[in-house]
């Protein structure tokens, strides 16, 4: 073998770490995967000693609810933290649960809908402060959009007296003026930054 073909094939062989790192990736990823099939086994036995007739619903649930682990897990087990997989794990366990209370009958079918957009900003919100580095930027959509489920909710519940409603829906506009006027200093100094 020469002494350049010799140079060629050790250029492009991983280094000891490299092949580290895709060993652990890879067993990362296994066990991000296992611990989902786990739990659907699980549940697949408590199916067998008592049997329930298994409507559509529920299966399209259970399998949501094993690929929002399964972000979850993969988030937790993942050295660099991502945010996507927390974030996506975050969101479709946050809808599931709404899905679940409204089927129970907590919630009136209608009723619920604005907490679905809570949930995206609980989401964005923990993964804001769980994601490595910490996703600083998220915060104020986050914040953002649970003022606005908070507000919607509180609206959709009628919990107002309908003179408070009424000033409400007049003045609304001026509080999108008051939040566009907050955020102005702040565009203002990245440009100048």
């Amino acid at each position: 073998m020469s002494d350049l073909q010799q140079n060629t094939e050790q250029e492009f062989e991983p280094t000891r770490a490299q092949r580290v790192l895709q060993i652990r990736s890879a067993r990362q990823g296994r066990l991000s995967t296992f611990l989902p099939a786990l739990a659907l086994i699980v549940f697949g036995v408590l199916l067998l000693i008592h049997p329930v007739e298994l409507s559509p619903a529920l299966l399209l649930g259970g399998a949501f609810a094993a690929a929002g682990l399964s972000f979850l897990v993969r988030f937790a087990l993942s050295e660099r933290r991502e945010a996507g997989n927390l974030f996506i794990g975050l969101l479709i366990l946050g809808v599931l649960l709404i899905v679940a209370l409204g089927e129970s009958g907590i919630f009136a079918p209608i009723q619920p809908w604005p907490l679905w957009i809570g949930v995206a900003g609980v989401a964005a919100l923990l993964t804001g402060l769980l994601a490595t580095p910490q996703q600083g930027r998220l915060f104020m959509p986050a914040l953002l959009l649970l003022t606005i489920s908070a507000t919607v909710l509180v609206f959709t519940l009628a919990s107002f007296p309908t003179t408070l409603l009424n000033v409400v829906r007049v003045l609304w506009p001026l509080l999108l003026i008051l939040f566009a006027l907050a955020l102005l200093p702040r565009v203002i100094r990245a440009d100048r930054g």
